[in-house]
């Protein structure tokens, strides 16, 4: 487990419902499929749960660091090496 934490800012106080909504929008810019991350937001303390390919953890992580309102990003990530295929539209 990997955890790292940005100094605590004087004056800032962001919801943990703002922050998780910031982080799971920034997430659909970063990672192909998203939606297999799930995120948790307590104090400001942010929780990454889920699978990711392993050359889109970096940024992933680097990027919810940066959010506006995050004190610290825990990962708890996987590494995972498929994709799942594009869907193909049938033709007749």
């Amino acid at each position: 487990m990997l955890a790292r934490t940005r100094t605590l800012r004087t004056g800032s106080c962001t919801s943990d419902v703002v922050l998780h909504e910031r982080v799971r929008a920034v997430m659909g810019h970063v990672l192909r499929e998203p939606h297999k991350v799930y995120v948790s937001v307590d104090a400001g303390f942010v929780d990454l749960h889920g699978y990711v390919l392993p050359h889109e953890k970096p940024r992933l992580l680097e990027t919810v660091e940066h959010v506006p309102g995050v004190l610290a990003v825990r990962d708890n990530l996987a590494d995972h090496g498929w994709v799942n295929p594009v869907a193909t539209p049938y033709t007749r």
